[in-house]
Protein backbone atom coordinates (compact mmCIF):
# COMPACT_ATOMS: atom_id res chain seq x y z
CA UNK A 1 0.00 0.00 0.00
CA UNK A 2 1.09 3.54 -0.92
CA UNK A 3 -0.14 6.70 -0.06
CA UNK A 4 -0.07 10.40 -1.26
CA UNK A 5 -1.13 13.77 0.26
CA UNK A 6 -3.07 15.94 -2.07
CA UNK A 7 -2.86 19.64 -1.75
CA UNK A 8 -5.27 22.52 -3.04
CA UNK A 9 -1.82 23.07 -5.25
CA UNK A 10 -1.49 19.77 -7.00
CA UNK A 11 -0.55 16.38 -5.91
CA UNK A 12 2.59 15.16 -3.65
CA UNK A 13 4.45 12.28 -4.01
CA UNK A 14 3.72 9.10 -3.23
CA UNK A 15 5.46 7.87 0.26
CA UNK A 16 7.34 4.35 0.31
CA UNK A 17 5.26 0.89 0.12
CA UNK A 18 4.27 -0.90 3.67
CA UNK A 19 2.30 -4.16 3.78
CA UNK A 20 -1.07 -4.07 5.15
CA UNK A 21 -2.72 -7.89 6.63
CA UNK A 22 -6.36 -7.93 7.07
CA UNK A 23 -7.45 -9.72 10.28
CA UNK A 24 -8.31 -13.29 9.63
CA UNK A 25 -11.99 -13.89 10.20
CA UNK A 26 -12.52 -14.34 13.78
CA UNK A 27 -14.00 -18.44 14.85
CA UNK A 28 -17.10 -18.72 15.83
CA UNK A 29 -19.75 -21.12 17.43
CA UNK A 30 -23.35 -21.03 18.38
CA UNK A 31 -24.19 -18.38 20.78
CA UNK A 32 -24.32 -19.52 24.10
CA UNK A 33 -28.26 -19.27 24.33
CA UNK A 34 -28.15 -22.21 21.81
CA UNK A 35 -24.96 -24.32 22.80
CA UNK A 36 -26.18 -26.85 25.09
CA UNK A 37 -30.19 -26.39 24.25
CA UNK A 38 -32.83 -28.97 23.97
CA UNK A 39 -35.09 -27.61 21.10
CA UNK A 40 -39.32 -27.77 21.73
CA UNK A 41 -39.64 -27.80 17.99
CA UNK A 42 -38.67 -28.29 14.35
CA UNK A 43 -39.10 -24.43 13.97
CA UNK A 44 -36.94 -23.35 16.58
CA UNK A 45 -34.05 -21.59 14.97
CA UNK A 46 -30.21 -21.88 16.31
CA UNK A 47 -27.68 -18.92 16.09
CA UNK A 48 -23.96 -18.55 15.63
CA UNK A 49 -22.40 -15.59 16.65
CA UNK A 50 -22.66 -13.07 13.33
CA UNK A 51 -19.72 -11.96 11.37
CA UNK A 52 -19.32 -8.44 9.85
CA UNK A 53 -18.26 -9.06 6.17
CA UNK A 54 -19.45 -13.08 6.18
CA UNK A 55 -21.29 -13.95 3.03
CA UNK A 56 -22.55 -17.19 4.50
CA UNK A 57 -22.05 -19.07 6.86
CA UNK A 58 -21.28 -23.07 7.36
CA UNK A 59 -22.81 -25.54 9.90
CA UNK A 60 -21.40 -28.67 10.59
CA UNK A 61 -24.03 -31.38 12.08
CA UNK A 62 -22.62 -34.31 13.14
CA UNK A 63 -23.18 -37.22 15.82
CA UNK A 64 -20.69 -38.55 18.63
CA UNK A 65 -20.70 -42.27 18.19
CA UNK A 66 -20.51 -42.82 14.40
CA UNK A 67 -19.49 -41.11 11.32
CA UNK A 68 -23.15 -39.64 10.04
CA UNK A 69 -22.44 -35.80 9.50
CA UNK A 70 -23.84 -33.44 7.02
CA UNK A 71 -22.73 -29.70 5.94
CA UNK A 72 -25.44 -27.28 5.52
CA UNK A 73 -24.86 -23.43 3.90
CA UNK A 74 -26.79 -20.23 5.45
CA UNK A 75 -26.76 -16.52 4.43
CA UNK A 76 -27.78 -16.02 7.57
CA UNK A 77 -26.29 -16.79 10.85
CA UNK A 78 -29.04 -18.96 12.03
CA UNK A 79 -30.59 -22.02 10.96
CA UNK A 80 -33.93 -23.48 11.64
CA UNK A 81 -34.36 -27.20 12.92
CA UNK A 82 -36.58 -28.94 10.43
CA UNK A 83 -33.53 -27.94 8.11
CA UNK A 84 -30.58 -30.29 9.66
CA UNK A 85 -33.20 -32.62 11.01
CA UNK A 86 -34.59 -33.20 7.18
CA UNK A 87 -31.05 -33.60 6.06
CA UNK A 88 -29.89 -35.69 8.96
CA UNK A 89 -32.34 -36.73 11.29
CA UNK A 90 -30.86 -37.64 14.95
CA UNK A 91 -31.72 -37.59 18.53
CA UNK A 92 -28.44 -34.92 19.31
CA UNK A 93 -25.88 -32.89 17.08
CA UNK A 94 -22.67 -32.17 17.77
CA UNK A 95 -22.43 -28.77 15.67
CA UNK A 96 -19.77 -26.46 14.72
CA UNK A 97 -19.87 -23.76 12.31
CA UNK A 98 -17.68 -21.17 10.43
CA UNK A 99 -17.77 -17.65 8.59
CA UNK A 100 -16.76 -17.53 5.28
CA UNK A 101 -16.71 -14.45 2.26
CA UNK A 102 -15.74 -14.58 -1.36
CA UNK A 103 -12.04 -14.09 -0.26
CA UNK A 104 -12.03 -15.80 3.46
CA UNK A 105 -12.36 -18.57 5.45
CA UNK A 106 -13.06 -18.64 8.74
CA UNK A 107 -11.84 -21.99 11.25
CA UNK A 108 -14.81 -24.40 12.67
CA UNK A 109 -15.01 -23.10 16.07
CA UNK A 110 -15.84 -25.16 19.44
CA UNK A 111 -18.71 -28.00 19.21
CA UNK A 112 -21.77 -27.28 20.71
CA UNK A 113 -24.54 -30.24 21.37
CA UNK A 114 -27.92 -29.35 20.53
CA UNK A 115 -31.26 -32.05 21.36
CA UNK A 116 -34.10 -32.72 19.99
CA UNK A 117 -37.37 -32.51 20.78
CA UNK A 118 -38.24 -35.19 23.08
CA UNK A 119 -41.64 -35.63 21.01
CA UNK A 120 -39.75 -36.50 18.21
CA UNK A 121 -38.64 -39.57 19.31
CA UNK A 122 -42.45 -40.75 20.35
CA UNK A 123 -43.00 -39.63 16.94
CA UNK A 124 -46.02 -37.19 17.72
CA UNK A 125 -44.14 -33.92 16.33
CA UNK A 126 -46.59 -33.94 13.27
CA UNK A 127 -49.81 -32.20 14.73
CA UNK A 128 -52.77 -31.35 11.93
CA UNK A 129 -55.79 -29.62 12.69
CA UNK A 130 -57.59 -31.96 10.97
CA UNK A 131 -59.11 -35.24 12.36
CA UNK A 132 -56.08 -37.24 10.28
CA UNK A 133 -54.27 -40.85 10.86
CA UNK A 134 -50.90 -39.82 11.24
CA UNK A 135 -48.46 -40.28 13.87
CA UNK A 136 -49.91 -38.33 16.20
CA UNK A 137 -52.21 -41.33 17.43
CA UNK A 138 -51.48 -44.43 19.11
CA UNK A 139 -51.69 -47.57 17.32
CA UNK A 140 -52.28 -50.86 18.29
CA UNK A 141 -51.71 -54.31 16.51
CA UNK A 142 -53.63 -57.15 17.14
CA UNK A 143 -51.70 -58.87 13.82
CA UNK A 144 -48.04 -58.36 12.64
CA UNK A 145 -49.55 -57.05 9.74
CA UNK A 146 -52.39 -54.81 10.56
CA UNK A 147 -52.19 -51.92 12.01
CA UNK A 148 -55.21 -50.16 13.89
CA UNK A 149 -56.25 -46.88 15.28
CA UNK A 150 -59.40 -45.28 16.23
CA UNK A 151 -60.49 -41.91 15.26
CA UNK A 152 -63.90 -40.04 16.09
CA UNK A 153 -64.79 -43.28 17.99
CA UNK A 154 -64.26 -45.32 14.39
CA UNK A 155 -61.76 -48.15 13.57
CA UNK A 156 -59.24 -47.58 11.01
CA UNK A 157 -56.41 -50.05 9.97
CA UNK A 158 -52.75 -50.02 8.30
CA UNK A 159 -51.82 -52.43 6.10
CA UNK A 160 -49.11 -54.21 5.15
CA UNK A 161 -46.96 -53.14 7.97
CA UNK A 162 -44.28 -52.80 7.26
CA UNK A 163 -45.00 -51.46 3.86
CA UNK A 164 -42.62 -50.70 1.33
CA UNK A 165 -44.46 -48.76 -1.84
CA UNK A 166 -47.73 -49.26 -1.13
CA UNK A 167 -50.41 -49.11 2.35
CA UNK A 168 -53.95 -49.79 2.52
CA UNK A 169 -56.27 -47.99 4.58
CA UNK A 170 -59.28 -49.51 5.83
CA UNK A 171 -62.11 -47.16 7.45
CA UNK A 172 -65.21 -48.93 8.99
CA UNK A 173 -67.80 -46.05 8.66
CA UNK A 174 -67.50 -44.76 4.46
CA UNK A 175 -70.26 -42.40 5.06
CA UNK A 176 -67.93 -39.75 6.36
CA UNK A 177 -65.38 -37.88 4.64
CA UNK A 178 -61.84 -38.74 5.46
CA UNK A 179 -58.00 -37.27 4.81
CA UNK A 180 -55.48 -39.28 5.59
CA UNK A 181 -51.56 -37.70 5.36
CA UNK A 182 -49.44 -39.96 4.96
CA UNK A 183 -45.80 -38.85 5.91
CA UNK A 184 -42.33 -40.69 6.55
CA UNK A 185 -40.27 -40.90 9.72
CA UNK A 186 -39.24 -37.35 9.24
CA UNK A 187 -42.52 -36.17 9.37
CA UNK A 188 -42.39 -34.93 5.66
CA UNK A 189 -45.51 -35.55 4.04
CA UNK A 190 -45.00 -38.16 1.07
CA UNK A 191 -49.18 -38.65 0.46
CA UNK A 192 -52.39 -37.00 0.72
CA UNK A 193 -55.68 -39.24 0.12
CA UNK A 194 -59.53 -38.01 0.67
CA UNK A 195 -62.28 -40.13 0.33
CA UNK A 196 -65.78 -39.44 0.08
Amino acid sequence: MRIKPIFSTGDGEFGAACSLTTPAFPVISLTDTYCGITLSSLEQYIYCTPVIGATYYEWYFGHNYNALSTIITTTSPNIKASTFYSSLPLDIYMVRVRAKSNTQTGDFGDICEITMPSILKSGTEYNETEEILSAEYQFNSSDENIVTTSVNNEVASLFPNPAINEINIEVGNTENNYTAYIVDVKGSQVSKVQAF
